[in-house]
C-alpha cells in the first residue's frame, strides 16, 4: 500500500451547504450564453452549495451589451433579502 495521498478528494455535501440565513434567503442570477464555458464554474459552485439561483442567456446580446459591467458577460448578480442588488 502506498503512502501517497490522492489528488482527488470527496467532500460530504452537507458540510458545504449554505448555513447563513441571509444567504439562504438571497437569490443569485447568472447571465451568460447557453453554453458550457466561462460561467460554468459559477453554476457548479452555486449548485454545490444549494444556492437559490437562475441562469439566463441574453436575448439580444448586441443591444444589452451596454448594460453589463465592462460590456462583458458572465455577470453574477446577488439579489439580497432586503431588496438590494450587488453586481
Amino acid at each position: 500500500m502506498s503512502n501517497q495521498t490522492s489528488a482527488f478528494h470527496t467532500y460530504p455535501q452537507d458540510e458545504y451547504t449554505i448555513t447563513d440565513d441571509a444567504l439562504k434567503k438571497s437569490r443569485f442570477e447568472v447571465e451568460y450564453f447557453a453554453v458550457r464555458a466561462r460561467a460554468e464554474s459559477v453554476r457548479f459552485l452555486l449548485e454545490f452549495v444549494g444556492a437559490n439561483y437562475i441562469s439566463r442567456a441574453p436575448v439580444n446580446w448586441p443591444a444589452s451589451k451596454k448594460d453589463t459591467p465592462f460590456g462583458m458577460i458572465p455577470v453574477l448578480t446577488h439579489h439580497k433579502p432586503d431588496g438590494s442588488v450587488f453586481e
